[in-house]
């Protein structure tokens, strides 16, 4: 009769565990979730897979990281201010790529934001419209300061000190600063693709790439820069910085100017640069964006100067880490 007893009192317990656990492993398989994030840029569309503990609202990985070009901000400017079918197509092409890459992970969520190009284009929102009814997805174009701050919570999923980051797009620039507890966001139009265009009619250069560039015209691209940053001043759009304050680049544009096996640039590194890319043509560039190449660095290098800014740090975040950081915290 004790045996009996004991034997059924084993087993219930044994039940109650068996229960308990499972019910732990449920609801760790809730919180475990993989999210994807699209950042759908004026010249690179960007997708990162993370995996995330939604009740702890960490994230623990990235699973995957995937770019590809796609020229936005230059088909606009080569048909009138609209996005072309041929574009439109190719575009569309890489969002259901990406979409499959995602889904292959089994993600719980797909988040997606497009940016400066979209905003201008006359058709842009018709276009992530099309998208979201094609994919059953919910992406959405973004105002350029909300740009701004996803960009700056995209670092402070990594980082908890104080700095400006730092964001040059295809067709826009972001630079949000918070040392006093009082953020300053610049927004501008000075960026990748916008400024090229400005240099190839200051050069008065017919076509799509400034070069093979020479030291003067490189020189020219340089002062151009620091005209323009420094009429921003003069419109009250930019201001000075804390001595000694951090700035964190983001963004594809400065990671392709680090230097091997760096995590950040000075302004000499730009300069030592530049002077390897003098007299060469895109192929001898050979890059995805060998014609803005030549022209980033005197675009970077102008901003320094003017601002006086002896290194930029750079982190390898994207639009797509803001976005994962805000649904996690907000």
């Amino acid at each position: 009769m004790i045996f009996k007893k004991t034997v059924l009192i084993i087993s219930c317990f044994l039940l109650i565990f068996s229960c308990s656990f499972k019910d732990d492993e449920d609801d760790l398989k809730k919180c475990q979730q993989n999210i994807a994030a699209f950042d759908i840029g004026s010249g690179t569309t960007k997708l990162k897979i993370f995996s995330a503990d939604v009740c702890k609202k960490v994230v623990e990985k990235v699973i995957i990281y995937s770019t590809l070009p796609v020229g936005y901000s230059q088909d606009l400017k080569e048909n009138n201010g609209k996005f072309s079918d041929s574009i439109i197509n190719y575009g569309t092409n890489v969002v259901d790529r990406f979409i499959k890459v995602a889904k292959s992970f089994n993600v719980t969520k797909i988040l997606g934001v497009a940016t400066s190009a979209f905003r201008r284009s006359k058709n842009g929102r018709d276009v992530v419209k099309s998208w979201n009814d094609k994919f059953a997805v919910d992406f959405r174009v973004i105002d350029q300061k909300e740009e701004a701050l996803i960009g700056y919570d995209s670092v402070r999923m990594h980082d908890s000190q104080k700095y400006a980051v730092w964001d040059i797009g295809g067709g826009s620039m972001q630079l949000v600063e918070n040392t006093d507890g009082q953020p300053f966001i610049y927004l501008g139009n000075i960026a990748s693709v916008t400024f090229k265009n400005l240099l190839l009619k200051k050069l008065n250069i017919k076509g799509t790439t400034p070069n093979p560039m020479t030291k003067d015209s490189f020189a020219q691209a340089v002062n151009l820069s620091m005209e323009l940053f420094t009429n921003e001043i003069k419109l009250k759009k930019l201001k000075s910085f804390p001595r000694g304050i951090k700035f964190i680049g983001i963004g594809g544009l400065h990671k392709s100017l680090l230097p091997n096996g760096k995590k950040q640039y000075s302004l000499s590194d730009m300069e030592a640069r530049a002077t390897k890319y003098i007299g060469l043509t895109d192929a001898e560039i050979n890059s995805k964006y060998s014609d803005t190449m030549v022209s980033n660095i005197a675009l970077v290098i102008g901003f320094m100067k003017i601002f006086k800014i002896s290194e930029v740090q750079v982190l390898d975040v994207v639009l797509s880490d803001g976005l994962i950081y805000q649904d996690l915290h907000y």
